[in-house]
């Protein structure tokens, strides 16, 4: 099995989704980049590679339907999951840590670090920008969906929604979505 496509499975579960929706997003996504499912890149020069039922069902389904059902999957899947977004949508719980507080929309009062970071990371919430400061679209979408299931007080969470969907509409996006 590809590198690539396992340590997109991996991400993607650990963000929270079925092992079925995380094959099924990684494998659309390792199709259109690369023309061919998972199983097809692995049987190239091997004689044979051991594939969970679910996953060959899953590389059955991209074969037969091609292009139009990845699209489509890719297009359901940054609408209702915000996991896909180019190349590098899954941020890494490393990646969210090593961000500045600036890459936050709401953060908790607490105790600064040696490089100004709140501790503990975990009274940061809603990362919305990578690590250049630059606004990540599907980041931005989930903090919105995200903010109603929050610990946080209710005050919070209206003002983050309303800043993210603020944002959104500045560069472009639905702020309904």
């Amino acid at each position: 099995m590809p590198k690539e496509y396992k340590d997109c499975v991996t991400a993607v579960m650990q963000s929270g989704k079925s092992s079925t929706s995380a094959h099924a997003i990684c494998a659309a996504q390792f199709y259109k980049k690369h023309g061919k499912t998972p199983r097809e890149a692995a049987h190239e020069g091997k004689s044979s590679t051991e594939f969970s039922l679910e996953e060959e069902q899953i590389f059955d389904l991209i074969e037969a339907i091609g292009p139009i059902f990845v699209q489509r999957l890719l297009d359901e899947s940054e609408t209702k999951t915000e996991l896909i977004s180019n190349e590098a949508a899954v941020w890494t719980t490393k990646y969210v840590n090593d961000l500045p507080d600036s890459c936050f929309l709401y953060i908790e009062p607490g105790e600064k670090d040696g490089e100004g970071k709140t501790i503990p990371r975990s009274k940061r919430h809603f990362p919305y920008k990578d690590s250049g400061g630059k606004v990540d679209l599907p980041h931005l979408r989930n903090a919105i969906a995200r903010a109603p299931q929050a610990n946080v007080p209710p005050a919070v969470k209206a003002r983050v929604q309303a800043r993210a969907r603020a944002l959104l509409a500045k560069r472009g996006g639905n702020p309904q979505e």
